[in-house]
């Protein structure tokens, strides 16, 4: 074979060998002219986009199926690109039907003698968005449930610790008095049992005892009982309407929203009385807190257990509004509405 066409089978073979390298990848692969028209297509282009590589090749440009850049915007970019140097971009593709996805798009600017053009590799970014969302959506699970558990040990330890303080002063008070502390120091065993417990049940991030087994009415009467103070502080619970469980979530908002609130109001308000009340019907629950202490101020600005509160509220669907004043106290009622049973899915 002469040398001429033994170097010309060489061009021939080489070049079928780029042009199945071209066709078979797997990213899609687009040849176009700084006027924008294609001049190549490779085969997962097609497939990529749903368009046949005469319609590419028959006028189609990359702003007809580029969603967010325009032309112009595209020009100028080929044009502020360095010869050989690629560049990686994303955006979203539109498919034929109508589609979109998004997609990591590799520029490269090519220049020879003969032409000048862009080679664009596009990649369908697809499971990697999906999968960063994933992962941000854990992540963001993950700080919420450790907020969530550290609300609960906040809740359950701080209200445990205040009645602590307080049924100790009180023993203090009586011996220095001559009289029998017994009472109190039951008291305080008996608070320091239920401390640990839920302390161990936050870090399981489990429901309370009480309310898990009895209900939220046992576990707001069990909270008033072991909050009073004889002689100091009468907390009550009174409860009307049919008694009826409603759903674990909302029983446990408003049993946390009751602890805050006899909580901040024993740190607080200094009251004699507080009175829990608890109205149930088939369309909402309704909890009110109320004390007849000092009243708590609002008018600047919510302090940390009133947020809490209107956080809890919000989470179970429902309303808060706080009533205070110095001669009268304070109020917290919650509303929460119940669906129906015909209306549950």
């Amino acid at each position: 074979m002469p040398e001429k066409a033994h170097s010309e089978e060489q061009i021939r073979r080489s070049y079928e060998c780029l042009r199945q390298l071209f066709d078979q990848a797997g990213d899609a692969i687009f040849v176009h002219g700084f006027d924008g028209r294609f001049t190549d297509v490779n085969r997962a282009a097609c497939e990529m986009l749903g368009y046949t590589r005469e319609e590419f090749l028959n006028g189609m440009s990359p702003w007809d199926f580029v969603v967010r850049d325009s032309r112009e915007t595209m020009q100028q970019h080929w044009a502020a690109m360095q010869p050989r140097v690629p560049i990686t971009v994303t955006d979203e593709v539109r498919r034929k039907d109508g589609t979109t996805f998004p997609a990591e798009v590799r520029l490269v600017r090519y220049e020879s003698s003969e032409r000048e053009a862009i080679i664009a590799i596009c990649r369908d970014i697809t499971e990697r968005r999906e999968a960063e969302e994933a992962r941000a959506r854990a992540e963001i699970a993950i700080l919420e449930e450790r907020s969530r558990i550290a609300r609960e040990i906040h809740d359950s330890l701080a209200q445990s610790f205040t009645g602590i303080l307080l049924q100790l002063e009180a023993a203090e008070a009586a011996t220095e008095a001559g009289a029998s502390n017994e009472s109190y120091l039951c008291r305080v065993r008996d608070l320091a049992r239920f401390g640990l417990a839920e302390a161990r049940r936050s870090v399981l991030a489990l429901r309370p005892l009480a309310l898990e087994e009895k209900g939220l009415e046992y576990a707001l009467r069990q909270l008033a009982e072991r909050s009073s103070i004889e002689g100091a502080l009468s907390c009550e619970f009174s409860a009307s309407g049919a008694p009826q469980r409603v759903d674990p979530s909302v029983e446990l908002g408003l049993f946390r929203i009751a602890q805050e609130a006899v909580t901040n109001a024993i740190k607080h308000a200094n009251p004699k009385r507080i009175a829990l009340e608890l109205i149930s019907n088939d369309s909402a629950v309704r909890l009110s807190i109320s004390d007849d202490g000092s009243g708590i101020a609002i008018a600047h600005g919510r302090g940390y257990g009133l947020v809490q509160m209107q956080e809890r509220a919000q989470q179970i669907n429902g309303s808060l509004a706080v009533q205070t004043s110095p001669s009268e106290g304070t109020s917290i009622i919650v509303v929460v509405p119940i669906a129906s049973p015909a209306s549950q899915p």
